[in-house]
């Protein structure tokens, strides 16, 4: 099971490298075996490596030497999450916090591990995170097969796959891979992330003409164009309680226009914070808020979105479609 928190990925100054990292740390303790910051920044890196075993060692050696390093109460944390060790997860979780890492992220596993029920996460949870993971999200993508805006790009053009979009939007554009799919189908192409790390290197790549830096409801709330397609991939998991932006959409979406979802399977009627920080969505709560805002289900079906400590995690795809004019 996979951490979705900044410490569980990314080594501070060591570059992309994890077995550099490693070496480099590995030196600096043995010219410095008293450093408890040296100590944890092997332990992440040997974490990136997949010893977690040893990770677990460096941190405890780091607390050892002082137990208020947060930062290490932190990293053993993510390793005792990846392990399936929930309750050990969120105990070290808790003292990273009650020694001064009060970091959105870990008010946010903390809840998510010990099954507190949560509409939606703590401010700034997705900022942090997302420009913690920007200099490496794309190779994660890669390397995880993530392929969901793609689908949802399939969906579209089993619908639909002659009509051109004046304006698209892409909510939680990220770094624009979510983007790219539909670039010829939007002649005017607006992205919106809350991250402006992720904003960074999307701009770079130049799918967008327009990137705004928000968080997505702010966005929606705010007068402005009207959009005749929009994209929300894989970004529902970090939302929660949906209601206040299917009401959002409904007012910017113009007749006729598509919204393009995709949410991850969740137990119950509506939604839930999963162990793993996501959260999952029942497929009839998204069509109950789609027909409450006017709209309906034109396509659905299950799908694998994404790969979590080597296993499918199963989702739905669905295109939704404003009501004509």
């Amino acid at each position: 099971m996979q951490c979705e928190h900044p410490c569980s990925g990314g080594r501070p100054g060591n570059g992309d490298d994890p077995a550099a990292a490693a070496q480099y740390y590995l030196g600096i303790v043995e010219e410095n075996p008293r450093d408890p910051g040296a100590h944890c920044r092997l332990g992440l890196a040997l974490k990136d490596l997949g010893l977690l075993d040893e990770a677990i060692s460096c941190f405890r050696e780091a607390l050892r030497l002082d137990p208020g390093l947060a930062a290490a109460h932190a990293g053993m944390g993510v390793v005792l999450h990846i392990q399936g060790r929930a309750g050990e997860a969120a105990a070290a979780f808790r003292r990273a916090r009650e020694h001064g890492d009060t970091t959105p992220s870990n008010l946010h596993i903390i809840n998510a591990l010990t099954g507190r029920r949560t509409d939606r996460p703590p401010p700034g949870y997705a900022a942090h995170l997302f420009d913690s993971y920007a200099p490496r999200f794309d190779e994660s993508l890669v390397r995880m097969g993530y392929e969901t805006p793609m689908l949802l790009r399939r969906e579209l053009d089993l619908l639909d796959a002659s009509r051109t979009f004046s304006r698209g939007l892409d909510l939680g554009c990220g770094t624009g891979f979510s983007g790219l799919p539909f670039r010829d189908r939007a002649e005017h192409l607006t992205g919106v992330d809350v991250s402006a790390g992720m904003l960074a290197r999307a701009a770079e790549k130049e799918i967008y003409d327009e990137l705004h830096c928000c968080d997505l409801l702010s966005f929606l709330e705010a007068d402005g164009e009207g959009y005749d397609l929009a994209v929300m991939a894989d970004v529902c998991v970090y939302l929660g309680r949906l209601d206040p932006v299917f009401a959002a959409l409904c007012r910017r979406l113009r007749p006729a226009a598509c919204l393009l979802v995709s949410i991850e399977h969740g137990s119950g009627d509506d939604f839930v914070l999963k162990p793993s920080g996501r959260y999952g969505h029942s497929p009839a709560y998204v069509e109950r808020l789609a027909r409450t805002a006017g709209m309906r289900v034109a396509r659905r079906r299950s799908a694998v979105i994404r790969r979590d400590g080597g296993k499918d995690v199963m989702g739905e795809l669905m295109v939704i479609v404003a009501p004509g004019p």
